[in-house]
């Protein structure tokens, strides 16, 4: 068996950003540490907007998307939560 060595040039590619942080990314947040904390503060802000989406497969045809809101995300986490630290 023969090894065969390459040597790549190492190449960089431009950086790309949304048009809204050209100027750099707005100051964090010294409240978010954890991604809990991100999911939180997005519960708060923004509790009905959508958050997951699915789409059920009858027939081998897609249908419309269904989505849970940020709020219903969240009960559904607490509940999840609180049963797995009872154990259950």
């Amino acid at each position: 068996m023969t090894k065969t060595t390459f040597v790549l040039k190492r190449k960089l590619s431009p950086v790309y950003r949304n048009l809204l942080s050209e100027k750099g990314f707005p100051p964090r947040d010294s409240d978010i540490i954890t991604t809990w904390d991100i999911f939180s503060k997005s519960v708060e802000n923004f509790p009905d907007n959508k958050m997951l989406g699915w789409r059920q497969i009858v027939d081998e045809k897609v249908g419309p998307y269904l989505w849970k809101t940020y709020k219903e995300v969240y009960e559904e986490v607490l509940l999840i939560g609180s049963a797995l630290r009872a154990g259950e």
